[in-house]
């Protein structure tokens, strides 16, 4: 998996039930997109001497603020070691606006 999106998904929980996680290795990016009930983010992460590593592949995490405050993490430092990859949902607020502009995502 190297693209998570989950967009306009309102009734949308969880994406793995509460024991699984979802391999993070080559994961380049994440778009999470007005999911109001989404709760939790299950990735798997690698510890190296003690300490959380990010995604080697991550390359950013797109959301509203909002929306990441209120994620729930499996392990408490994740939140942390995930938040300087986030960047504000653009394309959502075009969205918003009205304005018609392609995907900023390499399909």
């Amino acid at each position: 998996l190297r693209k998570l999106l989950l967009w306009f998904l309102p009734e949308l929980k969880t994406i793995c039930s509460s024991n699984n996680v979802i391999a993070g290795d080559y994961l380049e990016e994440i778009s999470i997109k007005k999911c109001p009930k989404l709760k939790r983010l299950p990735l798997s992460m690698r510890l190296i001497n003690g300490q959380l590593s990010p995604l080697p592949s991550l390359r950013y995490i797109e959301t509203e603020e909002e929306r990441w405050e209120l994620l729930e993490w499996d392990h408490r430092d994740m939140k942390n070691v995930l938040k300087p990859f986030c960047r504000p949902s653009v394309m959502l607020k075009n969205i918003q606006m009205g304005m018609n502009l392609s995907s900023p995502f390499s399909f």
